[in-house]
C-alpha cells in the first residue's frame, strides 16, 4: 500500500510537470478543493484520483516492494507473490518465457517471496522459507547456481545458505545476499575486486 501510495506521488508530479509551466501547481478546478467525507473524515477527492490511477497502472495488484533496473520492473504483492513485468528477452520477468510484457505476470513456482531485487538483466528474490532464488541472464555466474546460463524460472542459489535479503547490480553481473547471521555472500562477477574476496575472481 506505502508503495502504491508512492506511485501515486511520483505520477502526481508527472502531471504538474507535463502540464503547467509553474511545476508547483496543477489547476485542475473545483477538483481541487472538493472533498469527500467518510464519518468524521474527509478525504480530498485529487489525491484519491491519483492514487487510483496509480493502481490502475500496475495492474490491480497491491505491492509492498518493488524493484527495477533496465527496463525490468518486479514486485512482491500483499500475499508474497512476484511479478515481473517489461523487458523479458532474456528470461528476466522469471514466467518461464523468453519476451517482454506490458502488463504484470507471476514469477513461476507458487513460491512465496518477501523481497526482489533486479539487476543487469536478471532478478532475485528471497522466500518466506529464506531462500534465495534467481532468474533471467546467467552470464558470470550472477544466478548463483554453478552455471552461466540463462534461465526463464527461478533457480535456487546453491550453498544452502538461509538469506534475509539479496541485491543485484544494475549494470554488471555481481549479486549479492545478507544470511539471517548477518553474513554477506556474494557470487557472479569479481572485477574491481566486486564479490569483496580480496581479489578479482569471479564465483559460480
Amino acid at each position: 500500500l506505502l508503495v502504491t501510495f508512492g506511485l501515486s506521488v511520483i505520477l502526481q508530479n508527472a502531471l504538474l510537470m507535463g502540464y503547467t509551466a509553474d511545476p508547483q501547481k496543477l489547476n485542475v478546478g473545483a477538483l481541487e478543493t472538493a472533498s469527500l467525507s467518510l464519518g468524521p473524515v474527509s478525504v480530498r477527492i485529487m489525491p484519491l484520483m491519483v492514487f487510483a490511477a496509480a493502481v490502475a497502472v500496475i495492474g490491480g495488484h497491491t505491492f509492498v516492494q518493488l524493484a527495477g533496473a533496465n527496463g525490468t520492473m518486479c514486485g512482491v504483492t500483499t500475499q508474497g507473490a512476484a511479478y515481473c513485468w517489461g523487458s523479458g528477452t532474456i528470461g528476466q520477468l522469471g514466467n518461464g518465457a523468453n519476451t517482454s510484457s506490458a502488463s504484470p505476470v507471476p514469477v513461476s513456482g507458487n513460491h512465496v517471496f518477501r523481497q526482489v531485487a533486479v539487476g543487469n538483466n536478471y532478478a532475485c528474490g528471497v522466500t518466506t522459507d529464506n531462500r534465495a532464488l534467481c532468474w533471467g541472464a546467467g552470464g558470470s555466474g550472477r544466478l548463483g547456481n554453478n552455471a552461466t546460463s540463462a534461465s526463464p524460472v527461478p533457480v535456487q542459489v546453491v550453498g544452502g545458505h538461509s538469506f534475509s535479503m539479496v541485491a543485484a547490480s544494475p549494470s554488471g553481473a555481481t549479486t549479492c545476499g545478507v544470511r539471517t547471521d548477518g553474513a554477506a555472500f556474494c557470487w557472479g562477477g569479481g572485477g574491481n575486486g566486486h564479490l569483496g574476496t580480496g581479489n578479482n575472481d569471479g564465483s559460480l
